[in-house]
């Protein structure tokens, strides 16, 4: 949902948080008549709780500014990275049993996204005509009017190393990238 909408990771976060913030404050009065509320108590714990609430809102506001930015494909394939660490890290660090068929869980799910990910490498997409040749133009190494495509607009500072030959790009209507 966060990917199609239309706000920007830092509005997207404000909405989301003025939303919650009506419940939390209910629940924290709730809290403090029940004699139960430890913000405010203890400096360091009171500490500790606002610098979580930064901790966790840096990786939400990275998370959503990447992901609108990744294909799907790629946001995909990156999602199953925080299982495999847990697991890996329940693995070797928590000593918990690894049996046959977490091994064959664990074969399986990597065994089908090597095969999706081996499919997408080897069925290559077209790409639009003012990439240049070859995909050249993506790079921003083209000496032609071929420009850039929006998505890598740092990557044209590569145009400005001496050392870079100038590429020439024919133009072409869709090319394999």
């Amino acid at each position: 949902m966060r990917k199609v909408a239309p706000v920007e990771s830092l509005e997207g976060l404000t909405v989301e948080t003025a939303l919650l913030t009506p419940f939390a404050l209910a629940y924290m009065a709730w809290l403090a008549s029940n004699d139960a509320l430890i913000f405010g108590d203890a400096p360091g714990l009171t500490a500790l709780l606002v610098l979580a609430g930064a901790v966790t809102a840096v990786p939400l506001l990275l998370f959503a500014g990447a992901a609108r930015r990744l294909p799907y494909s790629t946001l995909g394939l990156l999602q199953y990275l925080a299982p495999t660490l847990q697991f890996l890290l329940a693995i070797t660090v928590f000593g918990e049993a690894m049996t046959l068929s977490h091994i064959v869980c664990f074969a399986l799910i990597w065994s089908g996204l090597a095969l999706y990910v081996l499919s997408s490498v080897r069925k290559p997409r077209p790409v639009p005509a003012e990439w240049g040749f070859c995909g050249s133009a993506r790079l921003g190494l083209c000496a032609g009017p071929w420009r850039s495509p929006p998505a890598l607009p740092r990557i044209s500072m590569l145009r400005s190393m001496p050392w870079l030959p100038p590429v020439t790009c024919p133009p072409t209507s869709t090319v394999a990238r």
